[in-house]
C-alpha cells in the first residue's frame, strides 16, 4: 500500500487489526424480513499510542455496529482498524490534532469500505457509514 503524506505526518501502513462478525440469531432472523424496520446502532473510538521516540505513532480506530429487530440482533460487527504513522518535524504541538483528526479522516474511508463488505455479506442490505466529521472532535478530552 502507497504511503499517504501530509505536511507534518505519513501513513506507512495501514491495517485491520481484528474483526468480528456475528448474526446470532441467524437463519430465524430472516423471517422477520430485517430489512425494514431494523435499528442500527454504531459506536467508534480513537486512540493514539506512542511506538518509538522518532515520531512514530500507532493510531487506531474501533467501530462496533449493532443491528436490530424487535430487541433481537440481527448482527454484530466489530473492527479494529490500525494506521502506522511518522510525524514530521514540523508537527510539533499538533500531535493531538494529526493523530486524532487528520489520520482518521485519512483512514476512514477504508473502514468505510470494509463495514460496507461485511455487513453486504449478510445477506441484509448493507451498511454505509455517513462520514464523520473528525475536526468537530473536542481533543481537550484525548
Amino acid at each position: 500500500m502507497p504511503e499517504i503524506k501530509g505536511q507534518d505526518f505519513t501513513i506507512l501502513a495501514q491495517y485491520v487489526a481484528d474483526s468480528s462478525f456475528e448474526m446470532p440469531n441467524a437463519p430465524g432472523i430472516f423471517a422477520d424480513n430485517p430489512e425494514t424496520g431494523s435499528d442500527i446502532d454504531v459506536g467508534f473510538s480513537i486512540s493514539a499510542n506512542r511506538l518509538n521516540d522518532q515520531g512514530v505513532r500507532l493510531v487506531g480506530m474501533i467501530i462496533k455496529i449493532t443491528r436490530k429487530k424487535n430487541d433481537k440482533v440481527i448482527y454484530i460487527l466489530e473492527i479494529d482498524y490500525r494506521a502506522l504513522v511518522s510525524l514530521g518535524a514540523a508537527a510539533g504541538e499538533r500531535e493531538k490534532e494529526i493523530l486524532f483528526k487528520r489520520v482518521p479522516e485519512q483512514i476512514f474511508p477504508f473502514v468505510r469500505v470494509f463495514v460496507m463488505q461485511m455487513t453486504a455479506a449478510s445477506g441484509i442490505s448493507p451498511i454505509v457509514l455517513q462520514t464523520i466529521d473528525f475536526n468537530a472532535q473536542d481533543l481537550s478530552k484525548v
